[in-house]
């Protein structure tokens, strides 16, 4: 059975469901709708234009090969500007517990590894999935290439969902500098991939507020500071 979703925000695309669909829609809404997804049941979504469903047939497909290895998803990329030279924004952001204050939204209960900066440090974090539960994600940075880019690699949904997270730091005019953030998946669950518009709108604001307090996070900060590490890892 196809169910065709309209999203008030990220617009209509198709899934197809295997069991019941009023069970897999709120179970899909609880993890990826936000505040709507403390609706009760069908009717009221419908009522409360999350969603409307159109049933069909599904198309005849051939076997497919497919798997979490093969990722089709486009990777969402945001940008904000700092008034802060390069050089101080990387050596904020080369330290890894320096990313627990700008993304604590999304994900919380650090725990740290390895050096506190560079390649090899490591954060083990929980993120909220919905219905009250959490999934563990592992992170690492990978890369690290003064000043101008740092890829961190994160792993989760018991290593179903991998994906790498680049900051990447341009110099503007007057010392300021222009931070893009890029989430790319390398690999995600099946069930990610067939609501692959709906994920990344998700992901896309939890990004864009990340960005918007990073900038806040630097803006509190005196320049000769930009270099400290967090205040957990100091002697």
């Amino acid at each position: 059975m196809k169910v065709n979703f309209a999203h008030k925000t990220i617009g209509s695309f198709d899934y197809e469901f295997t069991r019941d669909v009023s069970t897999q829609v709120i179970e899909l809404l609880r993890k990826f709708g936000g505040k709507e997804a403390s609706l009760a049941d069908v009717s009221l979504l419908e009522r409360a234009h999350v969603i409307r469903g159109r049933y069909s047939r599904p198309p005849t497909r051939t076997p497919s090969t497919d798997d979490e290895r093969t990722v089709k998803m486009r990777p969402v990329k945001v940008s904000i500007d700092v008034p802060h030279p390069r050089e101080q924004v990387y050596d904020f952001l080369d330290v890894i517990a320096n990313h627990e204050p700008f993304t604590d939204h999304m994900m919380r209960s650090w725990e740290y590894s390895g050096p506190d900066r560079g390649v090899g440090s490591k954060a083990r974090v929980k993120v909220d999935v919905g219905g009250g539960r959490t999934d563990l994600v592992e992170i690492e940075t990978i890369a690290a290439e003064r000043p101008a880019r740092i890829v961190e690699q994160n792993m989760s949904a018991g290593g179903r969902r991998v994906a790498n997270g680049t900051y990447a730091l341009e110099e503007l005019a007057s010392g300021r500098t222009r931070v893009t953030f890029e989430y790319a998946w390398q690999r995600a669950p099946r069930i990610e991939r067939l609501l692959a518009p709906l994920v990344r709108g998700v992901m896309r604001r939890r990004v864009e507020r990340a960005m918007e307090r990073l900038a806040e996070q630097l803006a509190g900060l005196p320049r000769c500071d930009l270099t400290a590490s967090a205040s957990h890892l100091e002697a």
